[in-house]
Formats: structure tokens, sequence, C-alpha cells
């Protein structure tokens, strides 16, 4: 039998991560399914500089994420490698935006030492 999930907003339940980081899985995925989160930012909130294993697609709600020199409006997205080291931050009002990787990926690794400094990565306007 084909199975549908459904999430429901009203009974969605945020998770801290990090600080200033709020996360809520729509479906935690797995091996064969897709994962997808949405994240929310506290205003001018920046991650640490981090990698995942799999390949993601950052997609913005509202707010504005603040990605190098890029400053992405709501209904941008991008599209990141997994392996690339990389870090964000949310604009003045925050930040709220959907993350997609095409399976469960539970990795996180942060950059290792202050003292390296972040790999080269190209950034492309579609």
């Amino acid at each position: 039998m084909t199975r549908i999930e459904i999430h429901d907003v009203q009974k969605a339940e945020w998770a801290p991560k990090e600080k200033g980081i709020l996360f809520n899985v729509h479906l935690e995925g797995s091996a064969d399914l897709p994962e997808l989160m949405e994240i929310r930012l506290r205003p001018n909130e920046t991650t640490v500089v981090h990698s995942h294993d799999e390949h993601e697609i950052m997609y913005v709600v509202t707010g504005e994420l603040r990605f190098g020199t890029e400053v992405l409006a709501p209904g941008s997205s991008v599209f990141i490698p997994g392996g690339a080291f990389y870090t964000f931050s949310a604009g003045p009002e925050g930040l709220q935006f959907l993350n997609f990787r095409p399976r469960q990926d539970l990795s996180y690794t942060p950059l290792k030492s202050e003292s390296h400094s972040q790999p080269e990565t190209e950034v492309h306007r579609a």
C-alpha cells in the first residue's frame, strides 16, 4: 500500500539545534526517502562554517539569507553540494527557510580550526 505523510504545521515541534537556530523536521528521510526541514534563525545570527555529506537545497521563506556577498530574498534558493564548507547568516528581520536533501543526512562537520580558512567555493547565479 502507498503511504502519504502529512506534516501539520499546527502540531509542529520546533527544537533548538544551535544557539539562535530552531529546527522543525517535516520529513525525517531515510536511505531511500528525501529529508525536509524548516529552519529559523534569529536576526543577524550566523552559522559556524560547516559541511554535510549530502547535497542540499535551501529555499528562503521569510527574511533574508546572506550567503557570502549575496543577499537572498523570499522565494530565492541556493544549492550546496555535499562536502562543501559554507556559512550563512540571517538578515536584520531573521530568516526562515526550507532545507531539502535527497536522503536523510545526520552529518554535520564543522571546520576543524579557526586557524584554517574556509575552503575556496565558487558561487554562481542562475
